[in-house]
C-alpha cells in the first residue's frame, strides 16, 4: 500500500512539474537569474496563476452545486464564466502581461460587485475587494497601488449609495441596513489600507535591495571586467617581454639577488657559455666568475647602478662550459621577478674586440719603432750628409763643378723634407690608431 502511494504521489509530482512548466512557457515567464522589479512581479503572477487556476476550479465544484440548489443558475454561469475568462486571459499569448494583470483585477471586481448583489452582504465581496487590493499592490506600481485603495472606497460609497436609497429595490441588497455596510466598509477600508501599506512598505524596500544588488552586482562585474583586461594586458606584456628576452640578440641572465641563483636565461646565453637552459638553472653567478673576481664585481655594478641612475658597462672575466675565458661588457639592472627581486644581465662577448684591440696595439708599438727610427736613426746620418755638403760647397765653389754641388745640396734638403713627412703622417696614424683602440674598449 505504501508503494502505491509513493507511486500515485510520483506521478502527481510529475503531473504538477509538467503542468506548471507549461503555463511558465505560455506565460514566458523570466528567468531566475533577471533581478528586475517587473521581471519579479511577471513571475510571482504567473506563479499566482499556477497555483490560483487549480484551486479557483475545485472551488468552482461546490459553488456550482450550492448556486444551483438555492435555484440561482444565473451565479453558476457567471462563476463558471469568471474563472474560464481568467484562465483565457492568463494564457493568451497575443496580450501583454500588464493587460493580463489589469483584466485578472477587474475579474475580481465585477466578481466582488457580482457576489454582494447576489448576496446581500459585504462579506464575500470583502474577500475579492481586499484580494484585488493585494494583487495590485503586488503587481503594479505603488500609485497604481493607492488609486486601487480609492477605488474600493468609491465602490464603498457607491454600495452605500444604492443601499441608502433604495436603487435596488428587491434581492438580498434590498433588505441591507445603511449601518451595517458603513461599519463594514470602515473596517474594510481601515485593513485594506493597513495591508497595501505594509505590502508596498515591503515592495519598496525589496526594490532598494533588489537596486543595490544590481548596483553590486554591476560594480563587481566592471571590477572583474577591468581586472580581466589587466591580466589580458599583463599577459600580452609578459609574452612581449618573453621574445623579446628570447630573441634578444645579446645574452641575457636573470639571477636572483640574494642567492645569486640563475632564474632565466635565454637561447644567445646558451651559445656563448655553452651550457643549456636547465643546466644554468642549477648553476649559480659566482659558476661563471673566477674565484676572487666577483666581489669586486658586483662593487663596481652596483656603483654603476647608482651613478645619476645611469648604468654603464662593466668589463669583466667569464667562464664558459669547456673552460675557456671570455672577456665580456655587462649592463644590469634591478628588476621584480615573478615577485622577487631579481637582477638581469646583458651580456656583450668583446673577447674577439679585445684580440683586435691587442693586435692593433701590437702594430701602434711597430709603427712607434718605425716612426722613431725615421726620427733619430735615420736623420742622424743624413744630418750628417747635409753638413758635409755644405762643407764641400764651401770648399769647392771657386774650382769646383757648381751643377754637381748643387745637384748634391739638392738631393740632401728633398731627403729631409720627405723623411720630416713621413714622421708626421707616422704620428697622425698613431694618434688615430690610439683613438680606435680607446673607443672598442
Amino acid at each position: 500500500m505504501k508503494e502505491n502511494i509513493l507511486t500515485k504521489y510520483i506521478s502527481f509530482y510529475k503531473f504538477w512539474n509538467n503542468y506548471a512548466d507549461y503555463v511558465k512557457g505560455v506565460m514566458h515567464v523570466p528567468a531566475k537569474n533577471q533581478q528586475s522589479h517587473d521581471q519579479l512581479s511577471n513571475r510571482l503572477f504567473t506563479h499566482t496563476i499556477i497555483y490560483a487556476l487549480p484551486v479557483a476550479f475545485l472551488a468552482l465544484i461546490p459553488t456550482t452545486i450550492i448556486a444551483l440548489n438555492q435555484k440561482n443558475p444565473f451565479l453558476a454561469l457567471f462563476g463558471i464564466g469568471i474563472v474560464l475568462a481568467v484562465t483565457c486571459t492568463a494564457f493568451n499569448p497575443y496580450w501583454s502581461m500588464s493587460l493580463r494583470k489589469f483584466t485578472v483585477s477587474a475579474a475580481l471586481v465585477v466578481m466582488a460587485a457580482v457576489l454582494i448583489v447576489a448576496r446581500g452582504t459585504f462579506s464575500i465581496g470583502y474577500i475579492y475587494l481586499l484580494a484585488c487590493s493585494v494583487f495590485y499592490a503586488l503587481h503594479l506600481s505603488h500609485k497604481i497601488a493607492i488609486r486601487a485603495v480609492l477605488a474600493n472606497l468609491i465602490f464603498c460609497i457607491l454600495f452605500w449609495f444604492i443601499i441608502a436609497f433604495h436603487l435596488i429595490k428587491s434581492g438580498p441588497l434590498a433588505t441591507t441596513l445603511t449601518w451595517d455596510w458603513l461599519i463594514q466598509s470602515i473596517n474594510f477600508l481601515f485593513i485594506n489600507i493597513v495591508i497595501v501599506v505594509m505590502i508596498r512598505y515591503t515592495i519598496d524596500h525589496l526594490e532598494h535591495t533588489m537596486k543595490a544588488e544590481n548596483d553590486a552586482h554591476q560594480q563587481l562585474k566592471d571590477e572583474l571586467r577591468e581586472k580581466q583586461l589587466l591580466n589580458d594586458y599583463l599577459q600580452e606584456s609578459e609574452s612581449r617581454y618573453k621574445t623579446l628576452f628570447s630573441l634578444s640578440p645579446s645574452a641575457k641572465l636573470i639571477f636572483d639577488s640574494k642567492n645569486l641563483r640563475f632564474l632565466e636565461t635565454n637561447k644567445v646565453a646558451s651559445e656563448v657559455y655553452g651550457y643549456s637552459e636547465s643546466e644554468f638553472l642549477t648553476m649559480k653567478l659566482t659558476d661563471i666568475h673566477l674565484k676572487g673576481d666577483l666581489p669586486g664585481f658586483l662593487i663596481k655594478h652596483s656603483d654603476s647602478n647608482n651613478t645619476n641612475n645611469v648604468a654603464s658597462p662593466v668589463r669583466s672575466r667569464h667562464l664558459r662550459k669547456d673552460g675557456s675565458m671570455i672577456d665580456v661588457a655587462l649592463l644590469g639592472n634591478d628588476i621584480n621577478f615573478k615577485g622577487n627581486l631579481a637582477h638581469i644581465l646583458v651580456v656583450n662577448d668583446i673577447t674577439r674586440q679585445i684580440k683586435q684591440v691587442n693586435a692593433i696595439e701590437k702594430q701602434n708599438a711597430k709603427l712607434r719603432d718605425v716612426a722613431y727610427i725615421q726620427s733619430h736613426l735615420v736623420r742622424l746620418p743624413l744630418t750628417k750628409i747635409m753638413a758635409l755638403t755644405e762643407l764641400i760647397v764651401d770648399e769647392f765653389t771657386s774650382h769646383g763643378d757648381q751643377e754637381l754641388l748643387k745637384a748634391l745640396a739638392h738631393s740632401s734638403v728633398e731627403l729631409d723634407n720627405m723623411i720630416r713627412k713621413i714622421v708626421y703622417e707616422s704620428a697622425d696614424i698613431l694618434a688615430e690608431l690610439d683613438r680606435q683602440a680607446g673607443e672598442s674598449y
